[in-house]
């Protein structure tokens, strides 16, 4: 899955960070996969990889339907998000945390941290 965040219209002043290390990879509690990347000062974009055996499912699909599922051809799918602060807050702190020495930013302000 490819998750794509953008900030416009009242948020157009909230922006993305940017690391030194160019990627920030997934929390420690996260049970997937992930790369999250800056595309602009509003924009980022998050691919996440998951086994379907991991999955935190709200109910256990037969193992039939699991099986039906890993022999169909796989689609990416490309998931739009707009104005989401909160997923802003935690993808700037993460990168803040996973930095090598650096963070960089088109504003003084940054949405979810503090900087210096």
């Amino acid at each position: 899955m490819v998750c794509v965040y953008r900030y416009n219209g009242e948020h157009s002043d909230k922006r993305c960070l940017l690391s030194d290390r160019g990627y920030a990879t997934q929390l420690p509690h996260e049970t997937h996969l992930s790369f999250s990347f800056n595309l602009s000062s509003t924009a980022f974009i998050v691919y996440v990889f998951a086994s379907i055996e991991k999955l935190n499912l709200p109910y256990v699909p037969l193992p039939s339907v699991i099986d039906s599922y890993k022999t169909q051809q796989k689609v990416v799918r490309v998931v739009p998000f707009t104005n989401d602060l909160a997923a802003l807050a935690r993808y700037n702190q993460n990168v803040v945390y996973q930095c090598h020495h650096a963070v960089y930013s088109s504003s003084a302000l940054v949405y979810g941290v503090t900087l210096k």
